[in-house]
């Protein structure tokens, strides 16, 4: 008998926030493995086979005996888009897991759930053993979401980080966060659709802020994720702050002191994305421009995103001549 409750979506609604689509409140949470359950674990771990090595009648027996721990399991997987292979093997593997462990699921620490989750796919591999593939650790780290058991995701290295909240918060609602970011930074001269950083930098800020709305996020909260990232993803961190910014969800971008400019006008470029050759072109030509101020300035805006779609696309062209 399956627990899966999913909330109906007049209440999913209810406040701002997201809430996991499982109903956790349904299931016994008791971390303390029963006498039943040692035993199914035990021939569980001790077998090489995914299901035990008695075939299908001893696969159903382990599975009755461990229901308890698998019904939480399998009804978070049942919201994940996917095959049906792999998510089975996620779930076989997590309840392995429990056997090494000692105890449910439940009761595990967070650094227990990074070492089972691993902090690279290698280690991943390492302590999961030889039947669980690379397609099985998005779906334990999906699973520990959306039960609420751990939702650390900085802490597990890199990984697709766009996978992963399409698995945990949908495909419709995450790219509908996608979307405005893209067009928005796309409408300053980035290449907003085909930057993959960029777009797993908005997936992060969504993950780490556990929701999947853009007007959840604050400029409290983006200041706090991008504290400790590389230099390349603080930008990206910047740039989502911009066209959170434009989209009327944040006062003013990170970084930021001065009011908000005029309506109409454009973010400041990140000249970092551009040629230095080019930029010093285009500093030249203003300083030496007899065109009125305002002129100058929408020409140079023009002549940086050149320069910026240029060293994303022709980046061997880096001056006018050229």
């Amino acid at each position: 008998m399956t627990y899966l409750t999913v909330l109906p979506k007049a209440e999913m609604d209810v406040g701002r926030h997201w809430c996991s689509p499982v109903e956790l409140n349904a299931y016994d949470k008791d971390p303390t493995l029963t006498q039943f359950e040692q035993e199914g674990l035990q021939a569980l771990s001790q077998s090489q086979r995914r299901w035990g090595d008695s075939g299908r009648d001893g696969a159903r027996r382990i599975r009755d005996a461990l229901r308890r721990l698998l019904d939480p399991v399998e009804d978070a997987l049942a919201l994940v888009p996917g095959r049906h292979s792999d998510r089975d093997m996620a779930a076989a593997a997590l309840l392995r897991a429990c056997q090494r462990e000692g105890c449910a699921y439940w009761g595990w620490s967070s650094e227990v759930w990074r070492h089972i989750l691993g902090r690279t796919q290698a280690q991943f591999f390492c302590e999961n053993g030889p039947l669980v593939d690379g397609a099985g650790r998005q779906y334990l780290i999906a699973v520990a979401y959306l039960l609420g058991c751990f939702r650390q995701v900085r802490l597990l290295g890199n990984f697709d980080r766009v996978a992963l909240a399409r698995k945990v918060f949908g495909l419709q609602a995450v790219d509908a966060a996608l979307k405005p970011v893209q067009e928005s930074l796309s409408g300053w001269g980035y290449a907003a659709g085909k930057n993959t950083g960029l777009m797993s930098t908005v997936c992060e800020a969504l993950l780490l802020n556990q929701s999947p709305r853009l007007d959840d996020l604050t400029a409290e909260g983006l200041d706090e994720f991008r504290r400790g990232c590389s230099v390349c993803r603080r930008s990206h961190f910047l740039q989502l702050s911009r066209a959170l910014a434009a989209l009327g969800f944040l006062d003013e971008p990170l970084g930021v002191a001065t009011p908000n400019p005029p309506a109409g006008s454009s973010p400041p470029a990140v000249q970092d994305e551009i040629d230095g050759e080019w930029v010093g072109w285009v500093h030249r030509w203003e300083s030496t421009s007899t065109l009125a101020p305002n002129t100058r300035r929408g020409n140079r805006t023009a002549l940086l995103k050149a320069g910026r779609w240029l060293h994303a696309c022709h980046p061997a062209v880096t001056s006018p001549s050229q």
